[in-house]
């Protein structure tokens, strides 16, 4: 009768009983580096999430958490210098482990450089399926922008998916969609306020415009101005040309003072406005007659200054209109 083989059946014991350690410490490791990640202590994070990612001796070995968490410290610059090819070495580390954000993420590279699109659409699909917020993001910015076929009903529960997770574009979407009627039929301005109010709180420019408009809707002027101002600050340009008409004739003052905002370099962008080319054409035409109406308001040397300002203001505008419409990329 031929002997047990006792020796290999421990030693095979004692090598999974390492790995389930190795498994467990790494584990550890990755809840700490998100603890440090939620107290914005990225240099501990970096720290916690390389070791826990490097656990092991092949290249399908580590915590796959970690890794997508390190790869994502790397892509965005978080606790050390941005990184994209690390990144992508860690995206693909995570993703051979069967990590979903990891493949999202590569799927979004992938589309970012016109290679594969229809294979980039599939994984940041599996990406957004998992509930990922930036493949669900993008997703659904690519339904919205028309560069993907999705239905209407999909598209919002995938900006809704992202906006949950804190996503400020997906915020901002969500609540202009809840605002304009677009989800559920009808316009829900109370929860629509609520979640631009998440997308101000991270700043999000264009978030301060459709709350000004809500609290409009509900009846909250002063509100409203302050958020059409947070906006106009913000460079959001469309806002900015309303403050300057609105103004126009009550406080030219502050007319005058939003166009110089408007005409400041760093307040130029254009942003995608509702409006598109045609609406932006007719800002301008309404821009030129209100010229003529200050006249004799503020003495000639004043209305001289005006004029010249209010027609470089017009020559940026008129040139803003030769762009193709700035439909924004998703956020990085």
């Amino acid at each position: 009768m031929p002997e047990t083989p006792t020796v290999l059946y421990n030693v095979d014991m004692r090598t999974l009983a390492c790995g389930l350690v190795l498994a467990a410490i790494a584990a550890a490791g990755t809840a700490e580096g998100k603890a440090a990640l939620t107290k914005g202590d990225f240099a501990t994070a970096l720290k916690e999430f390389k070791a826990a990612s490097e656990s092991g001796d092949d290249s399908e070995s580590g915590d796959k958490e970690a890794q997508f968490q390190l790869a994502e410290m790397y892509r965005l610059g978080r606790g050390t210098r941005t990184n994209t090819r690390t990144a992508a070495k860690w995206y693909e580390r995570a993703r051979a482990q069967g990590h979903a954000g990891a493949t999202g993420e590569i799927g979004i590279a992938l589309w970012d450089r016109k290679r594969k699109r229809k294979e980039a659409v599939a994984m940041i699909d599996e990406g957004a399926r998992a509930g990922h917020a930036r493949p669900a993001y993008y997703l659904a910015y690519l339904g919205y922008s028309g560069a993907n076929r999705l239905t209407d009903e999909r598209m919002y529960e995938l900006f809704k998916t992202a906006a949950e997770q804190g996503h400020p574009d997906a915020q901002a979407i969500h609540g202009y969609a809840l605002y304009k009627g677009k989800i559920g039929g009808r316009s829900d301005y109370e929860t629509a306020e609520k979640w631009l109010r998440k997308a101000t709180a991270q700043g999000h420019p264009w978030a301060f415009s459709t709350l000004g408009d809500c609290l409009a809707s509900l009846k909250r002027p002063d509100e409203a101005m302050d958020a059409f101002e947070q906006a106009g600050l913000r460079g959001v340009h469309i806002v900015q040309f309303n403050l300057t008409f609105k103004h126009l004739n009550s406080d030219f003052a502050k007319s005058y003072a939003w166009a110089r905002i408007g005409l400041k370099k760093k307040y130029s962008r254009v942003e995608p406005a509702d409006t598109g080319e045609k609406g932006r054409d007719l800002l301008v035409g309404r821009l030129e007659k209100r010229l003529k109406l200050i006249k004799g308001k503020n003495g000639p040397k004043d209305l001289r200054r005006s004029n010249t300002l209010f027609k470089s203001y017009v020559k940026r505008i008129r040139a803003n209109l030769k762009k193709p419409l700035p439909w924004q990329r998703p956020a990085r």
